[in-house]
């Protein structure tokens, strides 16, 4: 008896894929919108090294939220 393996990802894998893509998808349509962007500073400590820190925040947003592209 010959047993097939499949070669693309199972119907649960790609249910998971969609599922988890859905926040990102959302997230990125946040990140581009202007109020998000201005507000995003108030969300870090107001001193000046933790706001440094912002544009490495967005950075790491839109890396994360380009994990829902296919």
């Amino acid at each position: 008896m010959v047993m097939e393996k499949s070669v693309g990802p199972s119907d649960d894998a790609k249910a998971l894929q969609e599922d988890l893509g859905k926040p990102l998808r959302r997230n990125h349509e946040l990140l581009n919108t202007a109020a998000f962007l201005e507000a995003l500073p108030a969300f870090l400590s107001p001193d000046q090294a933790s706001q440094q820190q912002l544009p490495d925040l967005l950075e790491t947003l839109r890396a994360i939220t380009a994990l829902a592209d296919p």
